[in-house]
């Protein structure tokens, strides 16, 4: 998709989803990687909707399948901005 997806991990705080994915138009988003089925702590649920809360956008992922949904919605999200400024011109 043209991007970096780089690994994340704060020194002072825990619970941070595990990669900031960095597309083109400037999106942004963060990925929780588990194991299949498993779903996220107590602390990262909270991080997750702080991250949410500030406008950001976090994908769990845990299965091949929630991964090709992740990429399709990020894939549409980079798409749409690149629409979106095109009309501004």
């Amino acid at each position: 998709m043209g991007g970096k997806c780089l690994k994340y991990a704060s020194s002072t705080t825990t619970g941070y989803p595990d990669r900031l994915v960095l597309l083109p138009e400037g999106r942004v988003f963060w990925v929780e990687l588990k194991t299949t089925g498993k779903k996220p702590g107590k602390k990262q649920q909270l991080r997750h909707q702080e991250l949410r809360d500030l406008g950001q956008v976090v994908y769990v992922v845990d299965s091949a399948r929630s991964l090709e949904l992740a990429l399709a919605l990020m894939d549409r999200a980079v798409i749409a901005e690149r629409i979106r400024r095109e009309e501004e011109l």
